[in-house]
């Protein structure tokens, strides 16, 4: 039988450079790896700087998305953009490898399984759950690969814990004997730990404020699933219910001006009730030049014919001052 063509697509942005060996040897294992693409910052982000030697020696593709220029999310868009190139040519792959946590991709995931082609997602252990359930399978980078040396390094915890747990041992038997001629010590005192006070909800709505216009700016819309957990970050000790709500959405509905509503399977809070226009914009163009290169002459064209298909999209809503600079930032080539 013939191995199985894969394409391999990476949120280098989203995922370390020290797992790329590890991923590369495992999809080796399930076919013939056809296309290796990475996105990020190989400039000006040290983290993905990182990625370059990988991409000497694994051979893959960057495309360079500048963090510098605020407000965009270049690399992402790239990605779906070129899996959606990957997807509609004559004899796609049987495997799209897609190597994120970032639940932002669940929607490309589930548009590729329309398909029937097989999705494997790869990440960090504590990726989005609706990006798990999403992929055909979802292996965690950190158990990926490497299992002689991890069954070494258990073998050394055991050892360790091994240890511990006698010098454990010889401590309770010690303190025993002790209290057998001294007597029992200071009562232990029973008092909890005050429970933190919570957070003004001053504070909660201003946090709600700034990550919903955070990703409408970044041309994203704010998922209701994670909303939570990113106000957790900067407030741990949140809970919507000390406030007299049992879920997040309440307390969104009820204290701010933020609007919730559902687009198929996903929950968005936003500002305004969009459609998400942005996916939609992409994808008509790519429909248009499906090979990504468009002559000067005929930008004016085009952008005249996405006022007229989308009344309401506005390339400077997403940081660019020109539909030209919107389009090379997309992948396109101008001549």
């Amino acid at each position: 039988m013939d191995e199985k063509k894969i394409v391999l697509l990476i949120d280098a942005e989203n995922t370390s450079a020290k797992y790329a060996d590890n991923i590369i040897h495992y999809l080796e294992q399930q076919g013939d790896i056809i296309s290796a693409q990475i996105y990020g910052d190989f400039l000006d982000n040290d983290n993905t700087k990182k990625w370059n030697s990988k991409a000497v020696v694994h051979n893959f593709q960057r495309y360079q998305a500048d963090t510098t220029k605020a407000g965009k999310n270049a690399a992402d868009i790239a990605l779906v953009i070129d899996a959606m190139d990957f997807l509609h040519k004559e004899n796609p792959a049987d495997i799209f490898c897609i190597v994120t946590s970032d639940g932002d991709f669940t929607s490309l995931v589930e548009r590729i399984r329309k398909e029937t082609i097989e999705v494997i997602g790869i990440g960090k252990s504590d990726a989005s759950p609706r990006l798990r359930k999403a992929c055909s399978s979802y292996y965690e980078l950190e158990n990926l690969g490497g299992s002689e040396e991890k069954k070494a390094e258990k073998k050394s915890d055991k050892k360790k814990k091994d240890s511990h747990a006698l010098n454990d041992n010889h401590a309770d038997n010690s303190k025993k004997e002790i209290k057998k001629v001294f007597g029992k010590g200071k009562k232990e005192s029973g008092k909890k730990e005050s429970r933190k006070k919570k957070e003004p909800l001053k504070n909660i709505k201003m946090a709600l404020n700034e990550l919903v216009q955070q990703d409408e700016n970044a041309g994203k819309y704010a998922d209701l699933g994670g909303i939570k957990s990113r106000i957790q970050l900067r407030y741990p000790g949140f809970d919507e219910q000390d406030y007299g709500y049992k879920t997040i959405r309440e307390l969104i509905d009820k204290e701010t001006k933020f609007e919730v509503y559902q687009d198929g399977k996903h929950t968005y809070v936003v500002s305004g009730r969009r459609n998400t226009e942005l996916e939609n914009v992409c994808r008509f163009i790519i429909d248009l030049f499906p090979k990504k290169v468009i002559g000067e002459h005929e930008v004016g064209a085009l952008g005249r014919r996405l006022h007229s298909q989308f009344p309401e999209f506005n390339y400077k809503n997403y940081g660019y001052k020109k539909l030209s600079s919107f389009l090379e930032e997309i992948g396109f080539t101008i001549y």
